[in-house]
């Protein structure tokens, strides 16, 4: 194999190395910003989608408490107006990263149920024990944990923390193989930068290109795990999470396919430019002879 035919296989092959990292770095660099960081989960959680499952689910929670109680479904889903629910979504979610209750058993709820109970019964001459207003108040806040609090996920924190290490760390070294690929590039064709470019832009845009598919594909088919969370609107809130996590790869991984067909058509440019020249040089030479 001669020395032209080495350099191409070993230029193809450095190539994919380029892929490869590009498609590594698109992963673990959007796992950095998201599924590594608390405030996407947050986010995540907290939204009007989910808040609006979760007052559906009380509202039928509740009226099932009010046929048992006796007292009217307002004194109960009047809970969601004192406290807005996807603002104790948010407060769940922050608890899960904190030393607070992310079931939202902090007496707040019950206290309202109770003074709620006790004003309805005195506005409509009732005879309510001391008992009974505790044991439904208490019913009461035992639905609205189940509904609105999340359970289950006290390993978050952690898993997050560890999740956030490792693909700094990935990403760190997918950078580092690109640059000593592009650095063994540029020993390849030290004195051919526009080839340089060139085989450079194709790995990026094999890269990029690969990963696109495989994002949009996984997106498409809804290829990702389907996670049981307690209540069932934290479900939902977890599988948005993960179609989010795979648009913004599918973006990413868009926005590097544009930067690697950017860098080929510079490439091409100035190699066109170079055989222009050569060409030029050679009819100018056959021309005076």
């Amino acid at each position: 194999m001669n020395s032209k035919k080495t350099k191409r296989l070993l230029s193809f092959v450095i190539c994919v190395i380029i892929a490869v990292a590009c498609v590594a770095g698109v992963y673990n660099g959007i796992a950095v910003a998201t599924v590594g960081n608390k405030q996407f989960y947050e986010k995540g959680i907290a939204t009007q989608t989910v808040a609006d499952e979760c007052n559906k689910q009380l509202n039928q929670k509740y009226k099932a408490l009010a046929v048992k109680s006796n007292l009217p479904l307002d004194v109960f889903y009047s809970v969601t107006v004192k406290f807005n629910t996807q603002e104790s979504l948010l407060q769940s979610a922050q608890a899960l990263f904190d030393e607070n209750d992310s079931l939202l058993r902090n007496g707040s709820r019950y206290g309202y149920f109770a003074d709620t109970i006790k004003e309805y019964a005195k506005a409509n001459s009732l005879s309510l024990t001391k008992e009974e207003i505790d044991l439904t108040s208490r019913e009461a806040e035992q639905i609205y944990c189940d509904t609105v609090g999340i359970h289950g996920l006290e390993y978050l924190e952690d898993a997050v923390a560890q999740k956030r290490e490792e693909a700094t760390r990935n990403l760190s070294f997918c950078v580092l193989t690109a640059m000593i690929a592009v650095a063994l590039l540029a020993i390849l064709h030290k004195n051919d930068g526009h080839r340089l470019l060139s085989y450079a832009s194709v790995g990026i845009m094999t890269g990029g290109l690969a990963g696109l598919i495989s994002f949009v594909s996984m997106l498409v088919f809804g290829l990702y795990g389907k996670i049981t969370i307690e209540p069932q609107a934290m479900s939902l809130a977890f599988e948005a999470m993960q179609r989010q996590v795979l648009l913004y790869r599918s973006i990413a991984s868009l926005g590097i396919l544009f930067v690697g067909i950017g860098a080929f058509c510079i490439s091409q440019y100035f190699i066109d430019r170079e055989k222009f020249r050569h060409q030029t040089r050679y009819l100018k030479i056959i021309t005076n002879n």
